[in-house]
Parts: C-alpha cells; sequence; structure tokens
C-alpha cells in the first residue's frame, strides 16, 4: 500500500499494488503515477480520482431524484466497545425500480459528526426489478456519530441513498 495515495474511485478500497511479480523477483511498479487497487484491480491516476469526485453530486436529504436503486432494508448491528462502537453487521438491501441494470460498486457514507468515508462493498449489477444485499464496510463508530447517509454509486454516479438515524 503506498500511503499518502487515494482510495480507488471504483471500488474505494486503500490497499494498492506496491510491487508486481516480474522474472522471478518482487519489483515495484514501472510508472508510480498510475495506480492499481489491489482488491478490484482497476488502473487509475490522480486526474481520473479527481475526475471521479467531481461527478458526485452531493445528497441533500431531500428526496430521490430519479435515482433507479431504492434501499428497501438497512440491517445494523453494533456493540459497546468503550467510547466506541463496534460494528457487527452492516448490510443495505436493494432494489432496482429502474428500466435499466445498475451497477453498485462503492458506498459514500456522510456522519453527522462531519466524517465523510468511502466504504468499499462487494460490486453488484441488478437488472430491473431485481433485489440484493450489499454488506457496507465499516469497524467502528466513534462517539458523536448518530446518524449516517450512505451514497451508493456505479460507474461515477450516485445511483441510490438513504439517511439512517438510529445507529444503535
Amino acid at each position: 500500500m503506498f500511503y499518502g495515495t487515494p482510495n480507488c474511485p471504483e471500488c474505494g478500497s486503500r490497499f494498492l499494488v506496491k510491487s508486481i511479480r516480474m522474472n522471478g523477483g518482487y519489483v515495484p511498479p514501472p510508472d508510480l503515477t498510475v495506480y492499481r487497487c489491489y482488491r478490484c484491480f482497476a488502473k487509475f491516476t490522480d486526474e481520473d480520482v479527481a475526475a471521479a469526485e467531481d461527478e458526485v453530486v452531493p445528497d441533500d436529504g431531500g428526496p430521490e431524484r430519479d435515482r433507479p436503486i431504492r434501499v428497501t432494508d438497512v440491517d445494523l448491528a453494533v456493540s459497546p466497545a468503550g467510547e466506541k462502537r463496534a460494528v457487527d453487521r452492516f448490510a443495505v438491501a436493494l432494489r432496482n425500480d429502474g428500466t435499466e441494470p445498475v451497477r453498485v460498486a462503492r458506498a459514500t457514507l456522510a456522519f453527522d459528526d462531519g466524517e465523510e468515508s468511502v466504504a468499499p462493498v462487494d460490486p453488484v449489477v441488478l437488472a430491473p426489478d431485481e433485489t440484493a444485499t450489499v454488506t457496507v464496510t465499516r469497524d467502528w463508530l466513534h462517539p458523536g456519530q448518530e446518524a449516517v447517509t450512505v451514497r451508493l454509486s456505479g460507474d461515477g454516479e450516485t445511483v441510490g441513498s438513504v439517511r439512517v438515524t438510529d445507529l444503535d
């Protein structure tokens, strides 16, 4: 993993390839301006990350704006761990109400305390009228995090969102 590098714009992973096996040995990647994600193997540059961040429309918590993915259920289980709370389970049930297949590749978590982070999810493609459950990766909830807006993204655009107000 390179320190000080961006998250993968496809899946949000922070784990990047730091060496490549070539001719029987491991060497650093030849071009350090191009990153490769260890999780989804996507290649990207700093410019790709900036373009992906520019494409994300902030969610104002208002009504859905013609987004094809509807969140039908949120399954969140936490357990106390000192001042923090450990996230035991965070699953989001989705339904594609649109007329085209939709890919969901990552979730952005915007907490009410100001923290915003990308949570990788296993990419899924939902056909029209299909349902699926994605597991959102999150380890801890910190003091003051009582609500979160989950924005689901795929192929550079927000495809659905939900606001969860009870994080207990």
